[in-house]
């Protein structure tokens, strides 16, 4: 209940919304609290936090707050809510304990908006959104012992496949269970409204690509990884 609990990223996507004052990362917000709270990408919140590294006091405040409410009522889940969206959280609630459940992200949300919106509204906003993002892939590439130049090096010699020639795309992520998800029910329903039903279109983690897969669609940082596996 700690790391799927959206309640924290949640405030402070909010005090972005309403205090930024860049119109640019003001305006991003909301697609982004979307995401991060009913798709369960916990992700998308993390470039905002890097802008202003003083916002992690907002979710570790969020955090510890929904822990001691969740200790003090003795609250808990029937099983791992993945991903984790509010509606996988809820989901996962014992029965006659769901409000509770709720409750505890809406305790996080709080006291994480609270700390939060006072640290958007002094910003300087010298960093911007699309630098803390790139910021973001570099750091978790070399956390993984991936270098961004290795990366582009090995995207110099893939193989192009033919449009008519694609029968299986697959899109890849560390569990194969959130971002890979998602992308892949955007790209089939895409499929299907131009004509392009014979396409097959999987999620899968980049340890387990299935061999057939003509394209695979991942994140940067994982991009060597993917392309062992299907070599």
């Amino acid at each position: 209940m700690i790391e799927t609990n959206p309640g924290a990223g949640t405030g402070v996507l909010l005090a972005y919304w309403l205090f930024s004052k860049d119109k640019v990362t003001k305006d991003s917000a909301p697609g982004a609290l979307i995401v991060h709270l009913l798709g369960g990408i916990h992700e998308i919140y993390f470039p905002y936090v890097l802008m202003n590294p003083l916002l992690l006091l907002a979710t570790i405040g969020g955090s510890v707050a929904a822990m001691i409410f969740n200790t003090l009522f003795k609250l808990g889940l029937a099983g791992p809510p993945s991903p984790g969206s509010i509606i996988a959280y809820v989901g996962m609630a014992p029965k006659g304990s769901t409000f509770m459940v709720l409750l505890s992200a809406v305790v996080a949300a709080a006291v994480s908006f609270v700390i939060a919106a006072p640290i958007v509204r002094l910003s300087n906003g010298k960093q911007s959104l699309a630098d803390s993002t790139e910021k973001m892939k570099e750091m978790k590439a070399e956390a993984k012992g991936v270098a961004v130049s290795e990366v582009k090096t090995a995207a110099d010699n893939l193989t192009a496949v033919a449009a008519e020639d694609v029968k299986k795309i697959v899109f890849a992520c560390d569990a194969g269970m959130g971002s890979s998800a998602m992308g892949a029910t955007v790209l089939r329903k895409k499929l299907t409204d131009v004509g392009r039903t014979d396409i097959e279109v999987q999620h899968a983690s980049v340890s387990e690509i299935p061999a057939d897969a003509q394209i695979v669609v991942t994140h940067q940082e994982a991009f060597s990884k993917s392309q062992k596996e299907c070599t």
